[in-house]
Order: structure tokens, then sequence, then C-alpha cells
């Protein structure tokens, strides 16, 4: 199954989980891509690049489609897109510092605006509720779809490399930060923040554990790809790479983490034994990933191969942290690792304005600032 999307340079690939596996690809910008998105049924894929052009190509055969052609063509470059849980809303940006909210069923677009800054990286939750982006001045900001307000949440001086929401909490939301910190925000609470200083270069993107909302894991260009306890804000364990992140993604059943690399290939690591790859994914292209994810769900059941049972043995990152051992090196407590796999609905609110949230670089790895 061709589950996991890939961009650098001007192309776009599809590859399954399968080590040396060889892709399908499609040219499709004049200039470098910088983003991918799945609709929610995995069967169309967007992109945007440099050259201003949004692009739709099928999945399963990577043919372009042109879905919304009188928009398709921007006069700067964009920077980053997602699709809105249900693929009503495609929301795109870049440098003209603005968020280009276009409803694909009626055509017709909204626009919310920035702060005058380059928006480098945007992301919808799960009930398409809130839309949180990002911007090179290092402001992070929360879009209230229903209401139509806009609350920022961070105010820095650093670039916002990826913004990215839990699947499992609509109101945890967590930002990479081109300083190497990461901040996680509990965007239903005044100034929940809490802050990490683990990557000692560019943090370049993050994603929450699909199965456990209680886990996170960030990458950086320091060739690190960190693991959190949300719940004990500790980080806990951290996997190395020989080559610089440049984003990841983690596949939908938990168990594999794809990670962007900077000269340009993925690097897959099995959850269940994070000691030494499960093997490299090529794109054919020496430029860096620029961008990466995994479809929502598995569109197929997969089958247990020979692949499956000689790679992907061991025990889980989760169940993993289950020892006496582990519990007492990481910190990680029993209700975390069985895992909340709860489904409460989120109700979506008018967010109040947050403050400012300031840490201390030389402090505890993990900070946390409430009110």
């Amino acid at each position: 199954v061709m589950e996991l999307a890939v961009c650098s340079d001007r192309h776009l690939y599809l590859f399954d989980s399968i080590p040396e596996s060889t892709p399908r690809s499609i040219e499709v910008h004049k200039d470098a891509v910088q983003c991918v998105s799945w609709n929610h049924k995995n069967q169309i894929l967007s992109t945007c690049g440099l050259d201003g052009k949004i692009a739709f190509c099928t999945a399963h055969d990577l043919q372009e489609q042109d879905i919304i052609h009188s928009h398709a063509q921007q006069t700067k470059p964009l920077h980053s897109l997602c699709f809105s849980h249900d693929s009503h809303f495609l929301a795109f940006a870049g440098d003209s510092g603005m968020v280009n909210v276009f409803d694909l069923k009626r055509k017709r677009s909204n626009i919310v605006s920035g702060y005058s800054a380059p928006i480098t990286t945007i992301a919808y939750n799960n009930n398409g509720g809130l839309l949180a982006f990002g911007d090179m001045m290092g402001n992070v900001a929360l879009h209230n779809t229903v209401d139509s307000s806009t609350s920022r949440l961070e105010d820095g001086t650093d670039s916002v490399s990826s913004v990215m929401f839990s699947k499992l909490s609509g109101s945890t939301l967590a930002a990479a930060m081109d300083s190497g910190v990461v901040n996680v925000y509990d965007t239903a609470r005044v100034n929940a923040t809490t802050s990490f200083h683990v990557h000692k270069a560019s943090a370049t993107g993050g994603a929450f554990y699909p199965n456990n909302k209680a886990l996170f894991v960030s990458c950086g260009m320091d060739k690190k790809a960190a693991f959190y306890s949300l719940h004990q804000k500790k980080h806990v364990q951290t996997f190395e790479s020989t080559v610089p992140i440049t984003g990841m993604s983690i596949r939908s059943d938990g168990k594999l983490l794809a990670l962007g690399l900077d000269d340009g290939d993925v690097m897959l690591v099995d959850f269940r034994n994070l000691k030494s790859p499960y093997g490299l994914l090529r794109t054919g292209t020496t430029l860096p990933v620029t961008s990466i994810q995994y479809a929502h769900k598995q569109r197929s059941k997969r089958s247990n191969t020979s692949a499956d049972k000689s790679k992907l043995s061991g025990k889980s990152f989760a169940s993993h942290t289950n020892t006496s051992a582990n519990k007492k090196r990481s910190g990680v407590n029993d209700s975390e690792v069985k895992g909340d796999n709860s489904r409460r609905n989120v109700s979506v609110r008018r967010e109040v304005p947050l403050k400012q949230n300031t840490t201390n670089a030389n402090s505890n790895p993990a900070t946390t600032t409430t009110a």
C-alpha cells in the first residue's frame, strides 16, 4: 500500500513502508515543493510550493487534477497547506502573511489575517473547529473557525518550523521552533504551556502518538528524534540519526516513525526497537525532504508478511516503558503506558488571547507555565 507521501525538490513521491522499496513520483511544481497533505479519505494529495502553485493528484495513480484552478496560481511562494478533517476546506499560506481557507464545495475563499510575517506552517485540529498557524517572526496563532476569532499563543522571536494538533485531543497543540524549543499548548486553558529544551539545533517537526495522547515525538537538525511523556512533562528517550532530520510522520497504527532527512532519504524507525533504524527509503535526490506525511489510516488491512514478522518485532515504545526499570528511568506512569483511548468531544469555544510564554533556556529541559 502506497501510504507515505514525501516531497523533495520539485517532486512528490509515494512509498509503501518496505525498506528500499521503489516509489512512484510526479513532478508537480516548477520550484521546490514545500508541503503535502492527504484528504480525509486518502484519495487525493495536495501540494504547494515556492512557485505559488497548489497542485492536486489522485493517490492511486498520481494523476494531476484541476480542482481549484482559479485559485491555484498565487503571486507569492506558499509554504504550507492542509485539509480540514472532512476535506470540506483546504487552508494554505505563505509569504503573503495570510491564511487562505478555500471551501472546496462552494468554491470560495475566506482570508484569515496573520501578523505581517510569512506564514511557515498551518494545521487543523481533529474536528475542524480550530486552525493553528505559525510564522517566521515566532508568532503561533489559533483561529476559531466557528466564531472567526483569532488569538495569539506565542509571541516569540524565532521562526516557527511546524505546528501540529493531537488527533486524540483537539485542544492539544504543539509547535517546533527554529531555536530548538518545542512548545506544547493546552488551548482550552489560559497560559497552559509546556516547553521542552532538548534539541541543540532547529526543531523541524513533531507528532503526537496516534494511540496515546500522553506520548509525543519531535525531530531536529541536531539529528535527533526526541520522545516525551506529556503526563510527566519529561523527555524520556532519544533516537539518533546520522543525518539532520527535516520532518517526520507517524504511521496511523503507531508502529513506524518516518523521518525525512536532509540528504533526501527517509529513515524508518520501529517504535518497538529504537536502538537501530528499521530501514531506508530513497527518493533518488540529494536535496532535503521538505514535507512528509503518512496517510490518515490504513486503506487496506495489512497482512502479516514475512517482512512484517522479521522487521516489526519486539515491544512497542509504549509497552517498553511499562517495565519497572523503564518506569524508574523515564518516569512514564501506568496510565500513559496503557494509553488513553477515550474519544471525548472537544467543544469549540471563543479563545481568550494568551499571554506570551517566557522560558529560561538554562532551566530544566521541560518547563510549565499555568495560570
